[in-house]
Formats: C-alpha cells, structure tokens, sequence
C-alpha cells in the first residue's frame, strides 16, 4: 500500500472507533432529557404555604401545571 492509503486507513479506524465511543453519551442523553412518566405532578418554589406544580408532559419532560397550578403547602406532592 502506498504511504497515502495507509494514512486514509488509519483516519478511517479512528473516525469508526470515535463515533463508536461516542454512540452510548448520546443514549444517556436523550434518556436523561426524559425525566418524567405519566400523569405526574410535582411541587417546587413552595413560599407563604404556597408551591408551585409541574406536570409531566407527553414530551417526558415536566411543564407549568395548566389546571392546578398552585397548591397549598402541607398538602403538595412530591418536590421536583
């Protein structure tokens, strides 16, 4: 082989060994983006016997409760 196809070669193997490193980061990502399952509601930034409610979306991700959006503090759910 020539000295340029060796070169070409070897830049190939590392390209296939970096992306093969590379592909379960990615998964823990998008698996840790998806935080939450279900009908879920949780409490945070709890003040004056106030909290305020998330709710678990479809996306897996929790967002400002529509219908419920505060709750009166000895009785909220979980924190966020």
């Amino acid at each position: 082989m020539t000295s340029i196809g060796k070169l070409l070669l070897c830049g190939a193997v590392a390209a296939i060994a970096i992306a093969i490193s590379s592909a379960p980061s990615e998964a823990a990502k998008r698996r840790a983006a998806a935080n939450c399952v279900g009908p879920a509601v949780c409490s945070h930034s709890c003040s004056q016997g106030t909290c305020q409610m998330n709710a678990c979306g479809l996306d897996g991700k929790w967002h400002w409760a529509f219908l419920t959006p505060v709750c009166a503090a000895p009785h909220c759910p979980k924190k966020c």
